[in-house]
């Protein structure tokens, strides 16, 4: 049954987290220097 780690069924959404943390926070600085251009 536990044919998946445990630890690799709580790391798989930390990575993702962090994944999705980064490329959010890419694009609000993008969009943060578009603003402070104007």
């Amino acid at each position: 049954m536990y044919s998946i780690p445990l630890h690799l069924l709580i790391l798989i959404p930390y990575i993702l987290c962090l994944n999705s943390d980064k490329f959010i926070s890419k694009r609000f600085k993008i969009n943060i220097d578009k603003i402070f251009a104007k």
